[in-house]
């Protein structure tokens, strides 16, 4: 059985997906910064705990 795609259905589906992302990139700053961070690996985080253990 098959869904007829009606161009407003297109259009409902368009506009709840476009809400998504704009709701995704509010918080992409935070996760880039979680990726890079986690992506850059252990001298960064070795360098973060040093300093906190340097005091």
């Amino acid at each position: 059985m098959r869904i007829p795609c009606h161009p407003t259905i297109i259009q409902r589906l368009q506009n709840i997906f476009r809400q998504g992302v704009n709701n995704t990139l509010k918080t992409s700053n935070l996760f880039n910064c979680l990726t890079t961070w986690a992506g850059q690996g252990c001298s960064l985080t070795n360098e973060f705990f040093g300093r906190i253990d340097m005091g």
